[in-house]
């Protein structure tokens, strides 16, 4: 393997890839590990071209949360949910004007690949209210909210990216919540680590994804 190709880092946290090649702010990239109620926080921002190159993904801000034993621990749960929650607010804003398009990545029918769509059965979608039921969506200090499930190129024959695109430029959101199971180096982090993403994507709205 050649250990300068990022393609072969068999990982998608920015984390873990900036660990494996050795990489330091003098690259491009801010680096903080954080710590609330025993939840360890951690963000990496990739801050130009060149390092975006160097680690294989766009620039922007990383953050992964990692939390042991939150499905064992009631208190631990709560503690990485709102450690998670927290980040999230500070990364798309609390602005309810706004609208979002939450999308569940992944193949339902594959345990492994099906938090995606599993987490948009518990969505709650607003923008039909908005559209047809004004006076409730008027009640409700909710953004406007649409979720799609674009299923996976070996059923639907169409890649991912292009559905979600067309139905971006169909519904213009102000930001794009991706949301998708994510590989890592370490069979530790399985159901206990979190990457949250932000970017501007190519569509030119905000994206934010998270595993």
């Amino acid at each position: 393997m050649n250990m300068n190709d990022v393609t072969n880092i068999k990982t998608d946290l920015a984390a873990e890839i900036k660990e494996f090649r050795n990489l330091t702010e003098k690259d491009g990239f801010y680096d903080e590990t954080s710590e609330k109620d025993g939840i360890k926080i951690r963000e990496v921002r990739i801050l130009t071209e060149d390092a975006s190159k160097k680690i294989g993904k766009p620039v922007g801000t990383y953050i992964t949360v990692d939390f042991a034993d939150a499905f064992e621990d009631d208190e631990v749960f709560n503690s990485a949910a709102e450690a998670i929650s927290e980040k999230i607010k500070s990364m798309v804003g609390e602005n309810v004007s706004e609208n979002v398009l939450v999308v569940g990545l992944g193949n339902a029918k594959l345990t492994s690949d099906a938090i995606g769509p599993e987490t948009l059965s518990g969505i709650l979608v607003t923008r039909h209210l908005k559209n047809h039921m004004p006076e409730v969506y008027g009640s409700l200090p909710l953004r406007e909210l649409s979720a799609l499930t674009p299923g996976v190129l070996g059923t639907t024959g169409i890649e991912s990216a292009d559905i979600v695109k067309a139905v971006a430029e169909k519904t213009k959101p102000s930001l794009i919540v991706a949301i998708d199971a994510l590989a890592s180096r370490r069979a530790e982090r399985v159901c206990t680590t979190v990457q949250m993403s932000f970017w501007y994507s190519y569509w030119s709205s905000p994206c934010a994804f998270m595993l």
